[in-house]
């Protein structure tokens, strides 16, 4: 007997590039033998993956599974116009987003422009035409000014991507109803002999492409506390939507070999000299850049609430986080943020600055991973308190790894470079020349407060043996120097207290030799 079994995305194990669903129904069944056919899956559907199961009040015995396809004719009118008023809609979407970015980027330029002109701010100082309190407070503008820039930025490079996606899948999506006609789709076929009478619940499940997920976190500063919120971008773009699923993410990787590869021999051998082919006319060559800055979506949190976070299982040499509550999931590929822990965390704060670079302090949390979950790297969006301050990025941390968080410039920690020597020694020995430089740092905290600051600077790596470099004199002395010649202090400085650091060294060369790299 032939038997058509309505099943709908009941669970779904979601993998980085793909994920393992699970569709499920029930029917009543008489003794006999059947082929249940599952209709409706993606023709991406991995059919060597395919497997089948069941349970209820009927006996049954399973006799197996198979995949088969089959072609069904589609009436596309109806569906071409509602389809077609999809891809409009998604093309204004990027078109607006495009929009936003350039009158978004257009302020930047002018803010650009306007903090450029810091040296005639400066000369208004000194001819006492602007106060202090005023030159400071057209600074404090610039950056808040610009950090604003900086998220709205973001926010809609996110959106753009969300709406091209989009526009792709509403693209595809009529494509296919445009054709009419006879289409195809991928059936699964359950062969199960009935012994006893009954309702019978029967469940298949497949791997699929289209599908993955990504780790994003919200990361809050709260006085001298920490905050992380765990989240997971979840995407599918099989074409149906998912209501009320049982998801699990997975940190689990199928696409990797499961055998360690072979080594193939290592033949070296002279240098041949390159062969240069002519590019054939009209051929041009296409780069694609990717942004590297990702801003995660900010969730509104008008109230404190608290958040279902997801069970941990250690599935070896995977993680699986199995989140409490079913999920809705939408099949036109645009991202769902879910949540899978809320995190508190006990940092140790302190500052590091690099002045030769950018004279400013860098506030800095040292924080151990002592949570039950591994913080894979992906893109964090800074707050204090409800104060979006800009996106950073997280490198994975494993349990009981530390990690170092920066969160920021904090104004109140003052850092000045100022060069204090930059000589050429007239008198030449043994045919070598002396270059002399020297750099003073000045590190102020106006803070209430103690703190810590770590300074970093560096003296040059000679690359070449007949160039030499040697530290003439370092007040205080660096804590520790390494062999590429990097510097580090470690300061501690009262409240309003002011640190110096001087550094002087010398590059000595022979003085045919002209050389490159050194301070201007």
């Amino acid at each position: 007997m032939d038997l058509e079994l309505k099943t709908q995305v009941v669970a779904a194990e979601v993998y980085t590039d793909r994920a393992r669903v699970t569709r499920a129904g029930e029917a009543d069944v008489v003794a006999g033998r059947y082929a249940v056919r599952v209709s409706g899956l993606p023709m991406s559907v991995q059919t060597d993956t395919l497997r089948a199961a069941g349970s209820g009040a009927a006996v049954a015995r399973l006799l197996g599974v198979r995949a088969e396809i089959e072609e069904y004719a589609e009436t596309p009118s109806e569906r071409v116009a509602a389809l077609t008023l999809d891809l409009e809609a998604a093309k204004d979407a990027v078109g607006l987003c495009a929009a936003r970015l350039a009158v978004f980027e257009r302020d930047v330029q002018h803010l650009d422009a306007l903090a450029a002109q810091a040296e005639t701010f400066a000369r208004g100082l000194a001819l006492r035409e602007r106060s202090v309190e005023q030159q400071a407070a057209i600074f404090d503008f610039l950056q808040t000014r610009r950090l604003d820039l900086s998220a709205r930025i973001g926010e809609a490079r996110r959106e753009q991507r969300e709406a091209e996606r989009w526009v792709d899948h509403a693209q595809r999506l009529l494509s296919q109803a445009s054709t009419g006609g006879r289409r195809q789709r991928r059936v699964a076929v359950i062969e199960l002999e009935v012994a006893e009478p009954g309702r019978l619940g029967l469940a298949v499940s497949y791997v699929i492409g289209d599908i993955g997920w990504e780790p994003r976190y919200d990361l809050r500063i709260l006085g001298a506390a920490l905050e992380l919120r765990y989240l997971a971008s979840v995407h599918q773009s099989t074409g149906e939507d998912w209501k009320d699923v049982a998801l699990t993410l997975s940190t689990a990787q199928p696409a990797l070999s499961l055998r360690v590869p072979e080594l193939d021999p290592w033949p070296i051998q002279p240098l041949q000299p390159p062969v240069v082919f002519q590019a054939a006319k009209g051929a041009a060559s296409r780069a694609r850049v990717a942004d590297v800055a990702m801003m995660a979506q900010a969730l509104p949190a008008p109230a404190p609430m608290t958040a279902e976070v997801a069970v941990v299982e250690d599935a070896g040499v995977a993680v699986n986080f199995k989140l409490p509550s079913r999920v809705d999931v939408p099949g036109g590929g645009t991202p769902r943020i879910v949540t899978i822990a809320e995190l508190p965390l006990e940092p140790r704060w302190d500052y590091a600055t690099a002045p030769r670079r950018t004279p400013a302090a860098f506030r800095r949390a040292r924080v151990v991973n002592a949570t039950a979950y591994t913080w894979l790297a992906g893109p964090v969006s800074l707050f204090e308190g409800d104060t979006y301050l800009g996106p950073t990025a997280f490198d994975l941390v494993a349990r009981g790894q530390e990690a170092e968080l920066y969160l920021g410039v904090d104004d109140r920690i003052r850092v000045e470079a100022e060069p204090t020597q930059r000589d050429v020694e007239k008198t030449l020995l043994g045919d070598k020349r002396r270059l002399k430089f020297g750099i003073r740092y000045t590190i102020e905290n106006l803070r209430d407060i103690p703190v810590a600051i770590q300074v970093r600077d560096h003296i040059p790596n000679p690359a070449h043996e007949l160039i030499s470099v040697k530290i003439d004199s370092a007040d205080p002395r660096p804590a520790r120097q390494d062999d590429l010649g990097l510097l580090t202090w470690e300061l501690e400085l009262p409240a309003g207290a002011k640190r110096v650091v001087q550094l002087a060294f010398t590059v000595e060369h022979p003085r045919g030799m002209s050389i490159t790299g050194l301070p201007a």
